[in-house]
């Protein structure tokens, strides 16, 4: 019973975390629904090859080429914003009270602007 709690959880876990992460990347509504669809089509593929008895083997390889592919996505993002990251940081540090805003940031993000009254 605990392990089926488990899983359950697990899955509305993954899928609101596809969905945030989806909605980041576009609003295109066909974009959501088709990454929805692949959602459900890995989490049937995985329903399907345990209750047929099959061996994992094929789901867990599935799951690591995707981890796999999800890491080789992040890694030149990563790169991509540690400069905001660092003047951020640099920011912090200083703290001479001047307000956090985009053209400290580098970047426009107007809820700092609006915080900081300008």
């Amino acid at each position: 019973m605990a392990d089926g709690l488990f899983a359950f959880t697990c899955l509305l876990g993954f899928f609101s975390f596809t969905e945030i992460c989806a909605s980041r990347i576009s609003t295109k509504k066909a974009f959501l629904y088709t990454i929805r669809v692949l959602c459900l089509a890995v989490v049937s593929f995985g329903v399907l090859t345990s209750i047929a008895g099959m061996d994992l083997g094929s789901l867990w390889d599935l799951s690591d080429f995707a981890n796999i592919l999800i890491a080789y996505c992040n890694i030149p993002l990563l790169y991509l914003g540690f400069s905001y990251v660092k003047r951020a940081t640099d920011h912090f540090e200083k703290r001479d009270g001047t307000p956090f805003t985009s053209k400290v940031a580098g970047t426009q993000v107007p809820v700092w602007d609006e915080k900081a009254g300008k």
